[in-house]
């Protein structure tokens, strides 16, 4: 279901109309980000993730 959730902000994006704000977690968004790249370059490349503890929901 993440990938719904890519093509709809892909979309939001590209709409000329105001979208609007919300609070979003840095630390979770980067995690689904880094799994999503993980699964579209080859095994060979290897990419960590250091971004240590949970942060509070950025705008």
């Amino acid at each position: 279901m993440e990938t719904m959730g890519l093509v709809s902000q892909m979309l939001t994006y590209s709409r000329k109309n105001e979208s609007k704000s919300e609070r979003v977690f840095i630390d979770k968004q980067l995690r689904v980000d880094v799994s999503m790249l993980r699964a579209s370059v080859p095994s060979s490349i290897e990419i960590k993730l250091d971004i240590g503890e949970e942060y509070p929901p950025s705008i």
